[in-house]
Parts: C-alpha cells; structure tokens; sequence
C-alpha cells in the first residue's frame, strides 16, 4: 500500500506537495512524472521564497477534509472552525481558530494573478488562504472533503 499522496499547488499546476499520509514527510516536487491518480483531490500553497518557512494544505479524506498546518494535522469542523483573511498594510494574516482559540496563524504578501486569464477573476481564484476562509463554514465544502479522491 503506497501512504504517499500529491497535491496541487492552488495558483500553479507545475508543482505538487508530495505527502506522507502517516508521518511528517512532505516536499516540493514538479508535477512532471507524477501519473493523475496519485493526486489526491485538494490544495496546498508554500510561503518564503527562497526557504520554504511555511506550508498549508487541503486534502479529502474519508474522515472529511484534512487541513495540513505545517508539520498539524487538523480535521476542520463545521460550527466550531473559522477561518479568516485579515488585510494588514502589504501583508494578510490568515487565521484558523478552533473553538475561538488561534490554532495556526500566518503572515503572507499579497498574492498576484487577477485578471491575469478568464479564470483568476477575484482574489479568491488566486489566493488559496481567502478561498480557504470563504468555503470553510460552507457544508458544501465538508461534503465535498468527505472522501478520497
């Protein structure tokens, strides 16, 4: 059984995460090679430009929708998760409260593609941490993470 699963960048489909679904292993690899079925449905976007200081990630799972917090793992639950994109000056804070406790937070620079092509037409479309805040009290968004792809 292979526990080794790729996701997609949200702004690109060059890179993929490859991921370790039973330990902390995960890397930045090109898509090139990697055969469609062994992407798993779902997202991650990397800050830092020449280290990599932070990743978040989506994956569907059987169990519902997995958020990837750096090395946390957390199962996002309808009610009880927010999660928010504040506008602070040249930087956003995305935010991921559990119970109204920050559980994970992380400064990021705006991200770049509006209108770009016919299908980054809002922010949401380029920025995977503001798609993540408008879709995560959605029940639609659990349904839709609540299997494996």
């Amino acid at each position: 059984m292979n526990n080794t699963k790729f996701l997609r960048r949200y702004s690109n489909s060059v890179d993929l995460l490859q991921i370790s679904t039973n330990a902390n292993d995960m890397a930045i690899v090109s898509a090139e090679g990697v055969q469609k079925n062994r992407i798993a449905e779902g997202f991650f976007e990397s800050e830092g430009r020449e280290k990599i200081t932070s990743i978040t990630a989506l994956m569907a799972t059987p169990n519902g929708p997995l958020l990837i917090l750096n090395f946390a793992r957390y199962y996002p639950k309808l009610e009880k998760t927010k999660i928010e994109v504040d506008d602070c000056g040249k930087l956003s804070q995305f935010l991921v409260f559990d119970g109204g406790e920050i559980l994970f937070q992380l400064f990021y620079e705006e991200k770049v593609g509006i209108g770009s092509n016919p299908y980054d037409q809002n922010r949401d479309d380029v920025d995977f941490y503001c798609w993540l805040s408008k879709n995560a009290n959605n029940p639609k968004f659990y349904d839709y993470y609540c299997k494996e792809r």
